[in-house]
């Protein structure tokens, strides 16, 4: 299964201009990388307007779930 991974930035905040990020997850699981691709492409697409006006900015990444780290 493939979920779709997020690093969410806040671009100058405060009186110091401090950019703050944060990782997130989108609570969704797709069962494979062309699917879950498609769905952050959608997603990254309807959210881009709102974010740039806020100056918030998103990466997305699809990962997979069934990786087994030694």
């Amino acid at each position: 299964m493939f979920t779709i991974k997020a690093m969410i930035c806040f671009v100058g905040m405060g009186i110091l201009e401090q950019t703050l990020c944060f990782q997130s997850e989108v609570p969704l699981s797709y069962k494979d990388a062309p699917t879950c691709v498609v769905e952050m492409n959608r997603l990254a697409d309807y959210m881009t307007e709102d974010l740039e006006d806020r100056n918030v900015a998103i990466v997305f990444n699809c990962v997979n779930n069934n990786n087994i780290n030694l």
